[in-house]
């Protein structure tokens, strides 16, 4: 019974995390950060290149892990991160920064349990270990290139040559200041202090100038979405 539940309960995973994340990579290119043919659509309007993307990429998610709890603890600190940017952060900066939008529910005690709720996901998080933790703000920043390459560039008026300098860059600076981390710590199993400061200085300093030189050269739409994110501004 356990064996059968081993393939059965991963396979239903599977199939629900599958048909989830090929609906959020049409929802993406939908709102321009993704190319438009994400968009295409299949004769049983099912969104065709997105599945065979997540199907890829599902695929070569499954290579680095070399057991079931490894994945489990990746996903974990994957989901508890979505939950905590868009749970106690989002609550918090959209009181501030929409405080006059329509709210059928609001948040009782807001200003306590909002930060009490980032402080338990951010300890989920530190508990997951530290190479579970490495290995993916290491995926998260690789959408860096993507925003700074093509987002800016579609959506944000920036123009080609800059935008792609500024992907180019971040994918360069963030795949060296990491392999640098990675072989400081031999291949993250041991702490090393100085080859993590290194890899989250390079990390801040590229998305600062990165962040920088677009609100500088591009549209007034972008600089308004930037004042919004910082909390400079209100809805």
């Amino acid at each position: 019974m356990f064996l059968t539940d081993a393939v059965v309960s991963p396979a239903g995973t599977g199939f629900v995390s599958t048909g989830g994340a090929t609906r959020s990579l049409y929802g993406i290119s939908a709102d321009g950060y993704l190319p438009s043919w994400f968009l295409a659509l299949s004769r049983t309007r099912v969104p065709k290149w997105s599945l065979v993307t997540i199907a890829v990429l599902g695929a070569l998610y499954l290579l680095p892990f070399p057991t079931w709890q490894s994945i489990v603890s990746f996903t974990t600190v994957g989901r508890v991160l979505t939950y905590m940017v868009v749970g106690g952060i989002a609550v918090q900066a959209l009181r501030r920064t929409a405080p006059d939008l329509p709210r059928p529910f609001r948040l009782w005690a807001m200003p306590v349990l909002a930060p009490l709720a980032t402080l338990a996901a951010s300890l989920v998080i530190y508990w997951s270990g530290f190479s579970t933790v490495s290995k993916f703000f290491l995926a998260v920043f690789v959408g860096l290139p993507i925003y700074f390459g093509y987002y800016a560039y579609k959506r944000l008026n920036v123009s080609l040559p800059i935008s792609l300098s500024l992907g180019l860059i971040d994918a360069v600076g963030i795949a060296l200041s990491f392999s640098y981390f990675y072989s400081l710590t031999k291949g993250l199993k041991v702490y090393n202090d100085v080859g993590f400061l290194v890899y989250v200085v390079v990390t801040a300093v590229l998305i600062y100038v990165s962040m920088a030189v677009l609100y500088r050269l591009g549209s007034d739409y972008l600089r308004r979405e930037f004042r919004l994110v910082f909390g400079c501004q209100r809805i």
